[in-house]
């Protein structure tokens, strides 16, 4: 196992104690009407996600839990979203060369690079509906390569879309205990599986 790989691991393992150690707390913040601290809360948010291995599921769900699913589906849409853009930006003109020795250790990443070049948008875009590669990895390449900023933006807006709403109403309706989490569950497989296969159909008539 390479050295980014078991420092994913290293982080999830201490996000687990965190939460286990803190549990508590978490109830106690989850149940209180009144949260002076948001906007740390926020900031806390964007750094999580910006930081690769970190499970956003979990994280958009305590989120969901906390602010329901419109303000949470926000709060957390506006904050991966965020990060996603620091992570280009950093790597676009501070940590590029950095960037480039991570995307050369991607052997998937080789493989698609042509479709990501010449379909920047829909490669993006599918990247984000369905886990083809780890989102950082979406990002540290668009901000090594330069790619267009304004394209990159809009398709990581429109691609989170589906995952955070599912995150953030499993997290609001566990909190609420609202029924129907398993047919969410079902109805985003259906359709991840609907995405994927037509980024195969895609990548097929590409080669052909």
């Amino acid at each position: 196992m390479s050295f980014s790989k078991w420092m994913i691991v290293f982080i999830n393992i201490v996000l687990l104690l965190v939460m286990i150690l803190k549990w508590n707390e978490l109830i106690a913040w989850l149940r209180e009407e009144e949260d002076v601290f948001f906007p740390l809360v926020f900031i806390i948010v964007v750094l999580l996600a910006a930081v690769p291995g970190v499970p956003f599921g979990l994280i958009g769900g305590i989120i969901g839990a906390k602010y329901g699913l419109l303000n949470g589906g926000i709060i957390n849409l506006i904050a991966s979203t965020s990060a996603a853009v620091l992570v280009y930006f950093l790597v676009r003109y501070l940590f590029k060369d950095m960037g480039m020795l991570w995307l050369e250790n991607s052997k998937k990443l080789r493989r698609m690079d042509d479709f990501l070049r010449t379909r920047v948008f829909w490669s993006i875009l599918l990247a984000r509906l369905i886990p083809i590669m780890p989102a950082a990895l979406i990002n540290i390449y668009a901000g090594t390569f330069g790619l267009s900023f304004k394209i990159f933006l809009t398709a990581t807006l429109l691609g989170k879309i589906p995952f955070i709403l599912v995150f953030t109403y499993l997290g609001d309706s566990i909190q609420s205990g609202a029924m129907g989490s398993l047919v969410v569950i079902a109805v985003y497989g259906v359709f991840l599986m609907s995405v994927y296969l037509i980024y195969q159909l895609i990548t097929k008539r590409q080669r052909i």
